[in-house]
């Protein structure tokens, strides 16, 4: 339904809503800082441990490294909410930019990378498989039999 004439509410709108990101640095900012937030995040921790000696057992303090945040693996998923989008069709709606183009492109290869090392290194679980099948990966082997040619086949 169009809006009634004189309507001023309207004025200056093109339609749509605002992009959420316009500055393309901003944008590959976001994504490094995405690669280094999966790799998870370790403190340093002071624990006492009992030792075990011939003058009896004595206290020994000792830093260890311990996890806050696991790491955990790269998904077009994670990078989208990182990103600040809804839903991975707007990261791809993104990709189509061409300011953006090569950081989303650029991104969404090293997730793809992540889980054809997996399967090279012997993970041939079905998710890794699942994942690179959704990046347009094939696991059989198409062979066309059409003849192109200009020439006809029975000259006359």
């Amino acid at each position: 339904m169009a809006a009634p004439k004189g309507n001023k509410f309207a004025e200056g709108n093109e339609g749509g809503r605002p992009p959420i990101h316009t500055d393309p640095k901003a944008v590959e900012t976001l994504i490094q800082d995405y690669f280094e937030w999966i790799q998870g995040e370790q403190e340093e921790k002071e624990v006492t441990e009992q030792v075990h000696t011939e003058d009896g057992t004595k206290e020994v303090k000792k830093k260890v490294m311990e996890w806050v945040r696991m790491p955990e693996p790269p998904t077009v998923t994670g990078l989208t909410l990182h990103l600040g989008f809804a839903d991975k069709s707007t990261l791809y709606d993104y990709k189509k930019k061409d300011e953006f183009s090569h950081s989303i492109k650029s991104a969404i290869s090293r997730i793809e990378k992540f889980h054809e090392i997996a399967i090279a290194q012997g993970d041939k679980c079905t998710g890794n498989i699942f994942a690179l099948k959704n990046f347009g990966w094939k696991d059989k082997s198409e062979v066309d039999h059409n003849i192109k040619t200009e020439q006809p086949l029975f000259p006359d």
